[in-house]
């Protein structure tokens, strides 16, 4: 069978797990601790034990605190040696700026994937980066849509593709409406779910995602294009640093 290496944060490689395909074996360099009741993942303590059908490495981190680039510099090896596609979750930056990175070596693709948002199972948003031509990204896009199930969809390389970004901007305009005292949290989520049909509230998505993800993201946005609103509210900033939520939730 083909192999996959996982890398990340580990609340995220343990999520998604049940969304990678039965037909590929899950390895990944975290300690046992992460492996407790995850019979799928093995743990691998060094490169030289990754197996040689090795097909991909998919880097999923949701918190731009360094990590990404800080592995990229981990994995630079084992990427460059083996010329296997990087499918890496570009929240915060684009694919583009990490096959830059890596020194354009390898074919690299963003996805974006949140935990509690994407449902692969539907779809998954992916970009391949400026420096991949035409014939092999369409290769690591078949790749990918035998990882994942669903349908792949092929979208422009930009900080948090599609999805997320449009989220960010909702959150943070839900938190400004709750800072300015429009509603409180549970009418916002109400009047949202009730106007758009959306499965949850905007405030009860950030909830689920993490307040840091959401001002992180809007942050990388906000960087990339220079724009207003992109601008994260004060009050989101705030709860992101208390880690706080706008819910309570029962323990």
């Amino acid at each position: 069978m083909a192999s996959i290496l996982l890398a990340g944060d580990p609340e995220n490689i343990r999520a998604c797990v049940k969304d990678v395909s039965e037909a590929y074996v899950l390895y990944t360099l975290h300690d046992e601790e992460m492996l407790h009741g995850m019979d799928r993942l093995n743990r691998i303590e060094a490169f030289d034990q990754v197996p040689e059908d090795l097909s991909a490495v998919l880097l999923l981190t949701t918190r731009d605190d360094g990590e990404i680039e800080s592995t990229l510099t981990f994995l630079d090896e084992l990427l460059t040696e083996s010329n296997i596609p990087l499918f890496v979750n570009t929240l915060f930056m684009t694919a583009t700026e990490v096959s830059a990175l890596l020194g354009n070596r390898i074919p690299v693709v963003g996805i974006s994937w949140i935990s509690g948002l994407t449902n692969v199972a539907e779809r998954l948003e992916a970009a391949p980066a400026l420096q991949v031509g035409s014939e092999d990204a369409q290769q690591v896009l078949s790749l990918l849509s035998t990882i994942v199930p669903g349908d792949i969809e092929q979208v422009e390389d930009r900080v948090a593709l599609v999805s997320a970004r449009i989220l960010s901007m909702i959150i943070n305009e839900a938190a400004f409406a709750l800072m300015e005292d429009v509603a409180n949290p549970d009418d916002i989520d109400t009047a949202m779910k009730l106007g758009t049909n959306y499965p949850n509230g905007p405030l009860a998505w950030v909830d689920s995602i993490g307040a840091d993800v959401i001002v992180r993201i809007l942050q990388a946005l906000h960087n990339e294009y220079g724009e207003e609103r992109y601008r994260p509210c004060v009050l989101l900033k705030q709860y992101a640093r208390a880690g706080k939520q706008f819910h309570s939730h029962p323990n």
